[in-house]
């Protein structure tokens, strides 16, 4: 009978131990569950707010106003899109010789010389 109540007590304690091994399972399941939802959410409200600010931005461009020709001479001299080149005389509030500068400071390597 004493083998009958250690073979009981056996199976109870390994019992035990598989349960306290799920939970403890179970609840790091579960932190990591909430952790990765959390991320997700702040990665999902990052997003949307760059969406919405760059919904201004587009906006914003919209309401400048720009000379045709203008658009016409950066696409030409520069190689540019005439999309990308309208982009840029609004980026500089239709100031042509702005753009231009622009371009030009952005387009040039740094010389490591001078650095």
């Amino acid at each position: 009978m004493a083998d009958a109540e250690v073979d009981t007590r056996s199976a109870q304690q390994k019992s035990a131990d598989v349960d306290f091994a799920s939970m403890a399972e179970a609840e790091t399941t579960n932190f990591d569950k909430e952790r990765a939802e959390k991320a997700f959410q702040e990665v999902n409200e990052q997003r949307e707010a760059a969406r919405r600010e760059e919904i201004m931005r587009k906006l914003a461009l919209a309401r400048v106003q720009v000379d045709e020709n203008d658009v016409q001479r950066l696409a030409y001299h520069l190689d540019l899109p005439i999309n990308d080149a309208d982009t840029l005389l609004r980026e500089h509030n239709g100031d042509l010789a702005a753009a231009l500068a622009a371009f030009v400071d952005t387009s040039v390597a740094p010389n490591p010389a001078s650095a």
